[in-house]
């Protein structure tokens, strides 16, 4: 133990946890994710080539500089930090709890929008998670409220390829005209990113057909579909671990397919759509494979 004023800090591994929440717990705008198929990535490629998937889109995190400019004119400077356990992915941004908390966090989910459609187009892998924000520790030890909320939230309420986001923080941390356009609220009353409409609008500013957008989308679903889920595999099924495994797996692109498919009704391109049997989850990922 350190005493005096040496100018040390107690080591965390000294530290019970709630003198940590105490003493290190700071306010943060935090999204939680877990990356999909990563069980069928790794059978059929390994998990150097999923890690190294990762490490690419760690890159591309890096390379999305999205600015942010404050009331007299200066850049707003944040930080979206990455934690990588397994199949579970942690992005955080400190929040000053100053007038700019704002312009933060709807920076921070216009970067995020940006790095979930490059997890798909790039990585070939799915992410579902929650976003959040509240106090917590990120240092050796990871923990904190928000965090228990996100990771409920995610196995339990996101079902597919989508990212929640809690009600508090759209209310506190979200300019209206951006939640109003780019946070939907679904049947059950979750609200989720709406990241194929982010990347539709911003490409259409740099000149970008939205065509182009959703052809795009559409190929990288399919894709995943074959490479990393092998969708083959269930075009016949021996065992009943298979069947529910068919139908965990065809839930989640039937639900992709419907979101994928709205935007193309809204955006005016009904002939991009993805093939699905409405109302009939279970035999969309065979039909996929003839798509």
């Amino acid at each position: 133990m350190v005493e005096g004023n040496s100018g040390l800090e107690e080591p965390e591994s000294d530290m019970t946890f709630g003198e940590l929440m105490h003493h290190r717990s700071k306010d943060y705008l935090i999204i939680y994710l877990d990356i999909m198929g990563y069980k069928d990535f790794t059978v059929r490629n390994s998990k150097e080539e999923l890690y190294a998937s990762i490490e690419k889109a760690y890159r591309m995190l890096n390379l999305i500089k999205m600015k942010a400019t404050k009331n007299d004119g200066s850049e707003l400077r944040f930080s979206t930090k990455m934690k990588m356990y397994t199949d579970n992915i942690l992005l955080y941004t400190e929040l000053e709890n100053d007038e700019y908390d704002m312009l933060r966090c709807s920076a921070t989910l216009f970067t995020f929008a940006a790095f979930q459609r490059m997890i798909i187009k790039e990585c070939n892998l799915l992410l579902r998670g929650a976003i959040t924000h509240g106090k917590c520790v990120i240092g050796d030890y990871v923990f904190g409220e928000p965090i228990m909320w996100a990771i409920k939230a995610e196995s339990s309420k996101a079902i597919w390829a989508r990212v929640l986001v809690s009600e508090e923080t759209v209310k506190k941390y979200i300019a209206p005209e951006l939640s109003n356009m780019f946070i939907p609220i679904d049947e059950q009353g979750n609200m989720f990113l709406d990241y194929l409409r982010l990347t539709l609008e911003f490409e259409k500013k740099s000149g970008k057909d939205s065509y182009r957008v959703l052809v795009d989308h559409k190929d990288d679903v399919l894709r995943i579909a074959r490479n990393t889920f092998n969708l083959e595999r269930f075009k016949k099924i021996n065992t009943m671990n298979e069947a529910v495994e068919m139908l965990k797996i065809s839930q989640k692109f039937h639900l992709i397919s419907l979101y994928h498919n709205s935007l193309c009704d809204q955006y005016g391109h009904p002939d991009v759509k993805l093939d699905v049997i409405d109302d009939v989850p279970p035999p969309l990922c065979l039909k996929i494979m003839r798509s």
